[in-house]
């Protein structure tokens, strides 16, 4: 620092002597000029000038270089902390996905099939029929009751159901008349689509959760204390049947290893659906649906999000239940359910009409994502569940910003400040790089456990300080985004950059963009590349293929990685 106030001092000495020097000399030969011969001229007017003006040119790219690298190293530096404060949280996704294009990786993706069909009940605002782009398959494998087409039909189909019982009477016919419309009932069929996909998951949880239930009928049951003091009791009950040899480091390790792992108290269920939708009807059928598989209503408790509301966006959800599930050192899941169906006159109403110069194609579609921390996979016995880790890359620069402004807008007519909102994509890819790359991020550990018993039973950190697994070692990447390509050329472009940074390790990258299978919904177009990330992690199992995801929020990217034992 000193040496550059040195360096500018001269500088500024120097410019100033080259000034005056320029000045008394041109006053002296104007007085003498007969004095000006050819050396003179050449001396006092070109050499000297020259040589002092190198001087100035010199001092000036010193001090510039000295500005250049302090800049570097504070950016450097800046970078890197900004970096290492980044936290990864390991999480185990089951999930499945039903699109028009078929439930699972290979069917979606290599579908090049025209699935869209005019509808029979739907127009536009001149009355002619309009494309639709519906789910063939959940048409004609449902039940009957998803079939009816009115009231009636309704009626005589759901006496069957016991759902029909709970939800209805006589004496509430306007109740009845809301809870039988289409869009509620095509939502019950997706649901249901959803549920059926993920059959063994159910099941595993009805098994547990049965046990459970036998559990709480023993006398002194662990079930009924407090969770933090749950394993201390088991370990005490273990160690009364042993004699007081067992009081050693090894047998202590013996009869830890003995002991089940903490049950998984409760499932949330968050169930996320357009307002338009009775949310009571289909919480009731979710309840008959789950104790068709044996799960009690007491096991689970089921949430609403309507994923109209813009209060709750897909990364509240993420913030307040994921990475919250991640860092709990108990058993901890749960289950986030969102179907949606544009196929329906009040969507058309409300939405087409505004925005028909879009070319938006009405359409349908249904996740169902299991998330769970390493503790309740190990009580739920699960092992086919992707191992994901998930990195929150923020912007805290956005904060300050309208967060009303849509971020992804394309538009020529973008505003100055939509447009510096467009170009922190960008900033967060190159984050995002460098993660990858170096592997800065550390995995986060589960919160300390309060009782030796529960770290050692429960939860051993996962370990501590390894990093996200370098790519470089890869020969085979698979890179996903939730970008629509027809509608956010901005940050296609950017990513197109990224993927070019990385072909240039020397890795064959390939790139599939999600965003474009529901783009009025947010949490289908989050939650739709996550299972289709899912889906591939269990078709390909190698190891030497790794594969991510990066979906984009307003202020914030998020980065999905498929995890590695090596890694660890």
């Amino acid at each position: 620092m000193h040496s550059k106030k040195r360096l500018s001092y001269a500088l500024y000495a120097l410019t100033f002597i080259f000034i005056a020097y320029l000045l008394l000399t041109w006053m002296y030969f104007k007085d003498n000029a007969v004095q000006l011969t050819a050396f003179r001229l050449l001396l006092w007017f070109i050499i000297i000038p020259i040589s002092l003006f190198g001087f100035i040119l010199i001092l000036r790219w010193f001090r510039d270089k000295s500005d250049s690298k302090e800049n570097k190293t504070e950016l450097i530096t800046n970078e890197k902390a900004e970096l290492s404060s980044l936290e990864t949280y390991r999480l185990f996704i089951k999930a499945s996905i039903s699109l028009p294009e078929g439930n699972s990786w290979s069917e979606i993706i290599d579908n090049k099939n025209d699935l869209t069909v005019l509808s029979e009940d739907l127009s536009d605002f001149d009355g002619l029929p309009i494309l639709i782009k519906p789910i063939e398959r959940v048409i004609t494998e449902q039940n009957p009751l998803y079939l009816s087409q009115n009231k009636n039909d309704f009626e005589i189909e759901a006496d069957n159901y016991e759902i029909y019982d709970e939800t209805y009477n006589d004496d509430d016919e306007e109740d009845r008349a809301q809870s039988t419309d289409t869009l509620t009932l095509r939502l019950c069929a997706l649901i249901d689509e959803q549920l059926r996909l993920s059959d063994e998951l159910l099941s595993l949880l009805a098994q547990h959760f049965s046990y459970l239930e036998q559990d709480n009928d023993k006398p002194n049951s662990a079930i009924h204390i407090h969770p933090d003091w749950q394993p201390h009791y088991l370990m005490g009950a273990n160690s009364s049947n042993h004699n007081s040899n067992h009081s050693s480091d090894m047998d202590d390790e013996e009869s830890r290893k003995d002991l089940p792992a903490p049950a998984l108290p409760k499932l949330s269920i968050y169930l996320c659906i357009p307002n338009l939708a009775d949310a009571d009807f289909l919480i009731r059928f979710i309840r008959q649906q789950l104790a068709d598989y044996g799960i009690a209503d007491s096991s689970f408790e089921v949430s609403i999000i309507l994923a109209d509301d813009d209060s709750h966006q897909p990364l509240d959800f993420i913030d307040e239940h994921l990475i919250t599930l991640a860092k709990a050192t108990t058993p901890v899941a749960c289950m986030l359910i969102t179907v949606d169906s544009q196929i329906n006159e009040a969507w058309v109403e409300s939405s087409l009409y505004e925005t028909a110069l879009d070319n938006t194609i009405p359409t349908e579609a249904g996740t169902l994502l299991f998330f769970s921390n390493k503790a309740a996979q190990e009580a739920l016995n699960l092992e086919n569940n992707s191992s994901i880790l998930l990195t929150k890359v923020p912007n805290d620069t956005l904060n300050s910003l309208d967060n009303t402004t849509d971020a992804d807008s394309d538009s020529l007519e973008a505003t100055p400040l939509e447009r510096d909102i467009r170009q922190h994509y960008a900033k967060n890819l190159q984050k995002i790089k460098h993660l990858l790359l170096n592997g800065t991020s550390t995995i986060t550990p589960v919160d300390k456990p309060k009782m030796q018993s529960i770290e050692r039973q429960n939860l051993e950190p996962i370990a501590d300080g390894s990093t996200i697994k370098a790519i470089t070692s890869k020969n085979n990447i698979n890179a996903l985004t939730d970008i629509n390509p027809l509608e956010q050329a901005y940050n296609l472009s950017a990513f197109m950059t990224f993927i070019d940074s990385l072909i240039e390790k020397d890795v064959l990258v390939n790139e599939h963009h999600l965003g474009h299978y529901m783009p009025s919904n947010l949490w289908l177009k989050t939650y739709i590349s996550l299972s289709l990330l899912v889906s591939q992690d269990e078709l390909d199992k190698q190891e030497s293929v790794l594969s991510f995801l990066i979906t984009k929020h307003k202020n914030n990217c998020m980065l999905w990685l498929k995890y590695f034992s090596e890694a660890a």
